[in-house]
């Protein structure tokens, strides 16, 4: 069965769930990758995701630092900065969307990140996302990606020379004041190897109209029926505000405003969106695991209801 609600043309399965919506595109930049010592001009294929300690024991420039006291020798190295650069095009359905995004899913740690010559941003959290709106950046072909990572050991010496801060006895001193996985500065039961890079994916999103900033699920048994409530964020490419689903059926701001009037087609187009989503394949089989095999959802008033 297919049918069309003015913004999509679905098609209905035989377990009730959609095919055939529309999802955000998504490239990996994982590829031609490439690495030095800030300065020095002496490039070596690196690897995305990826360390600067394992670009430089898989191109044979450090020894293992697990080795003896190669540990003090790992140190020394990771007192420099290090700079990785790569180039890639943008496919060219991506660049007909309204909004294409720069998402770095992990960094290592303190970092300076650069697109065609533009600076993007400065990162100090390897435990968190970075994510840059590049629209207006990019080019179809050979884009220039450069991310400058400085060294860790040298922040936490200027910081803890500023203000004193101590922490764990086995560690190095001023650890406590980057937000980097602290066993990398030492503990009773490992060595001090203070890594950096580019650690988890790097990837180009491109979408039109908006799309889920987060989806949290709750549930509710009782009398062998499961009530599923989905709090939905969803981002919208024009002013890139963030919306959340209110239990009236509209959206609301983060400052708390509830939209009608002149944003209602907006507004249905991200409801059309949010019910694809709970209509979706991938969806459905999640829940079908867990025991649910029927489901019943009414987007317009919020209300959603599934029967084991």
């Amino acid at each position: 069965m297919e049918k069309s609600d003015g913004f999509f043309s679905e098609k209905q399965n035989d377990i009730g769930c959609r095919k055939g919506y529309e999802t955000m595109k998504h490239k990996l930049l994982h590829e031609n990758w490439q690495m030095t010592r800030r300065g020095a001009n002496d490039w070596i294929p690196a690897v995305v995701p990826g360390s600067v300690y394992g670009d430089l024991l898989a191109n044979g420039r450090m020894e293992d630092p697990y080795y003896r006291d190669n540990e003090l020798k790992a140190l020394e190295i990771i007192g420099d900065d290090f700079e990785y650069v790569t180039h890639f095009d943008v496919p060219e359905d991506f660049l007909k969307e309204e909004k294409l995004i720069l998402r770095f899913d992990g960094i290592d740690t303190i970092a300076d990140i650069m697109l065609n010559g533009t600076f993007l941003g400065h990162t100090e959290n390897m435990h968190r996302i970075f994510e840059y709106s590049v629209r207006e950046l990019l080019k179809p072909e050979d884009n220039e990606l450069r991310v400058l990572l400085f060294s860790p050991t040298r922040y936490l010496e200027q910081a803890y020379e500023k203000q004193p801060i101590e922490g764990s006895s086995d560690a190095m001193r001023g650890f406590p004041y980057l937000r980097k996985a602290h066993c990398m500065f030492g503990w009773d039961w490992g060595p001090r190897l203070p890594d950096a890079g580019i650690w988890r994916d790097v990837s180009l999103l491109a979408f039109t109209g908006a799309r889920f900033d987060s989806v949290y699920i709750t549930q509710e048994h009782h009398d062998g029926i499961v009530d599923l409530n989905f709090q939905i964020d969803l981002e919208e490419t024009f002013d890139s505000r963030t919306l959340r689903l209110t239990d009236q059926g509209c959206y609301q701001t983060a400052g708390g405003q509830l939209l009608y009037g002149a944003d209602a087609k907006t507004l249905l187009a991200h409801l059309i969106a949010t019910e694809h989503f709970l209509a979706s394949e991938k969806f459905c089989q999640a829940l079908k695991q867990q025991g649910i095999h029927r489901f019943q959802h009414y987007i317009r008033n919020k209300q959603y209801h599934r029967k084991r």
